[in-house]
């Protein structure tokens, strides 16, 4: 089996892998549950991410101050 690396991994979780490459990775976590837990926990991160930059987004407060911070 090839080597699995932590950057393949959240590559992974990303979804910026080739199919090959993420077949690879998806028969990898099979044979690693903790591991699998582990990119589980990614990908919940990675939604409350995005679910707190769209709350994020919406206020106007941190529009202004991003806006303002490029200046």
């Amino acid at each position: 089996m090839e080597t699995i690396s932590e950057r393949d991994l959240h590559a992974y979780v990303d979804g910026l892998l080739d199919e090959g490459r993420c077949a690879a990775v998806e028969a990898y976590l099979v044979e690693r549950p903790a591991v699998a837990a582990r990119v589980a926990d990614y990908k919940r991160q990675n939604r409350l991410l995005r679910r707190l930059d769209r709350k994020a987004a919406q206020n106007p407060y941190v529009k202004r101050k991003v806006t303002m911070s490029r200046l």
